[in-house]
């Protein structure tokens, strides 16, 4: 079994948020994995294991690791005309992204400043998927949801949803595609080029698969229901 570690460099704000910390459902295996849960952006996540943080390092470097990303936001936005709704709210041509394909970018404000990185993903026409930062996902959805309202009352159709029953979770590294290949059963991990994605089944669960990463290497981040990435995992 492969290490697991916790991505704790995305969110741009790790402020504790009010009340009890969130807990990802892979928070059992990352206690008895020997981690020393933190606060990070109000969720208790794994800062370093039993290992030194460089052996974890050189781990994922020269193997694979396995992120648990679980507290980022995931939401589904849909409707026809919801490319052209994700294209007023980011400097992004996401009208001319191919199908299947991802795109990181930025929220900007009405005067042009950054307010958050995220990314964006085409599953069809009229429906894309968006993964927003921990830190900030409470700011980035409701931007979305209040500039979507916004939408509607122009009589267009766009709704954006929240996507809280799944987990996010990354696998890193120079075998990685090893992994998902054994998992999917079959070389069509391999087939992905970078930044694009399709639905797999992974040892019989449906997950949505993308080839992307944040280490400099090889990766690929599973999107899962919450329940199904417990023993997947």
């Amino acid at each position: 079994m492969f290490r697991s570690l916790a991505r704790v460099t995305r969110a741009f704000s790790s402020a504790p948020a009010a009340g009890a910390p969130k807990r990802t459902p892979l928070y059992d295996l990352h206690v008895a994995s020997g981690g020393k849960i933190v606060d990070f952006a109000g969720w208790d996540m794994p800062v370093m294991y039993k290992e030194s943080i460089i052996d974890s390092h050189h781990h994922t470097r020269d193997h694979v690791s396995l992120f648990d990303v679980s507290h980022m936001g995931q939401v589904r936005v849909f409707g026809k005309d919801s490319v052209e709704f994700m294209e007023s709210l980011i400097p992004a041509d996401i009208r001319s992204l191919p199908l299947k394909s991802a795109k990181l970018t930025m929220f900007l404000n009405e005067r042009a400043g950054i307010m958050d990185d995220l990314m964006v993903s085409k599953r069809s026409e009229t429906d894309l998927y968006v993964v927003v930062n921990a830190g900030c996902a409470e700011q980035d959805i409701g931007h979305m949801q209040r500039h979507a309202e916004a939408f509607r009352a122009k009589n267009k159709d766009v709704t954006v949803r929240p996507m809280p029953e799944l987990a996010l979770v990354a696998v890193q590294g120079p075998k990685a595609v090893d992994v998902l290949q054994q998992l999917i059963g079959s070389d069509a991990a391999s087939q992905l080029s970078f930044m694009s994605g399709d639905v797999f089944s992974l040892s019989g669960v449906p997950c949505l698969v993308t080839r992307c990463g944040y280490t400099g290497l090889d990766g690929f981040e599973v999107s899962i229901v919450r329940d199904e990435a417990i023993r997947l995992t």
